[in-house]
């Protein structure tokens, strides 16, 4: 599978508010500090790697395009 390292999930980023208070929690306990590396991986679809520098924690998410109606 390949890799490629996209950077840092800025904190503005409302996916990030949601790693650090709805995922990271239920896997490693409460954290106060966090800051995601993003890795894209290749998959089907849009497939990213999302890893915490702190806790280690890895998050993997896979996006869909879908028709809105």
């Amino acid at each position: 599978m390949g890799r490629k390292y996209l950077g840092h999930l800025p904190e503005v980023d409302p996916l990030h508010h949601y790693l650090l208070y709805d995922i990271q929690p239920q896997m490693a306990g409460n954290s106060r500090r966090s800051q995601y590396r993003v890795v894209h991986l290749s998959g089907s679809n849009d497939v990213y790697l999302y890893e915490d520098e702190y806790s280690d924690i890895r998050v993997v998410g896979k996006f869909f395009l879908s028709a809105r109606t």
